[in-house]
């Protein structure tokens, strides 16, 4: 992949968490009318990132990128997208028949997804990986048939949307809840545009049965290039030694980057 596609990736990444950070907040202050309840979502968005980079540069800052994690974290970031963004607007129907009960079930289902865009994130930083880095090869495609169900997933989605906008104003106690409800229900619309492309890279993600990597060799601590595949038990190996891969002898790096001691 790209430097320039990762980086519009990653911004990607970034609008999409934001706003649905913002699209949370705002559906938990409307659900119970408290302009206070947004303080959570602000506290969500500052301490799971904060632990999770704790975690991963501090004490595991040599850590190597794991392939199933790779696979994994972009699987789990477009359905995690996906079902948030479901959740919010029948967030209000559902605490309509379940009153308060069903209000706090589907606030604390919507903070635990929302907290783990900042560990996806943070997981899809080079820079926390140094020593051995993943990408997808040039060749990672999608099949038509994926792509048509994508586009019928969100032909289904738009639809089902467009007739929960449609409820009638009694369904509502205030007018304010409606005004409130379909002011979210658009910007819903928007965070779907933001999540197609996530959506694309998980099918690749799913695809994927060989990765390219670069970092350090773990024994040598040579410049190390080449790819990974799964073998018949489906587990990840490197394709071939570092011989097969023209890998280059960089020993300051080696030593910088592995924390190796002379």
């Amino acid at each position: 992949m790209g430097l320039i596609w990762k980086v519009e990736y990653m911004s990607l990444q970034f609008f999409l968490c934001s706003f649905l950070s913002f699209v949370v907040g705002e559906s938990t202050r409307y659900v119970y009318q408290d302009y206070s309840q947004i303080e959570w979502t602000v506290l969500t968005w500052t301490l799971c990132p904060t632990i999770s980079f704790f975690r991963m540069f501090f004490l595991e800052r040599h850590e190597r990128h794991d392939a199933k994690m790779f696979i994994r974290h972009r699987i789990l970031i477009a359905v995690t997208s996906v079902l948030l963004n479901l959740l919010i607007p029948f967030s209000g129907i559902i605490g309509h028949f379940a009153g308060n009960i069903g209000n706090a079930i589907t606030t604390i289902i919507k903070y635990i997804l929302l907290s783990y865009f900042p560990i996806a994130f943070l997981n899809h930083m080079d820079i926390l990986y140094r020593s051995f880095l993943l990408s997808h090869t040039k060749t990672s495609k999608i099949s038509c048939l994926q792509v048509f169900l994508i586009v019928i997933f969100y032909i289904i989605i738009m639809f089902l949307h467009s007739k929960i906008c449609q409820i009638h104003l009694d369904f509502f106690e205030t007018d304010e809840k409606l005004i409130g409800f379909r002011w979210l229900h658009s910007f819903c619309f928007l965070i779907y545009m933001l999540t197609v492309p996530v959506v694309y890279r998980a099918f690749v993600a799913w695809n994927s049965d060989v990765l390219d990597f670069n970092g350090l060799h773990p024994e040598t601590g040579r410049a190390w290039t080449g790819t990974m595949k799964k073998n018949e038990r489906g587990e990840w190996v490197v394709d071939g030694s570092p011989e097969d891969h023209g890998v280059s002898y960089s020993r300051n790096q080696g030593i910088r980057l592995l924390g190796i001691n002379e």
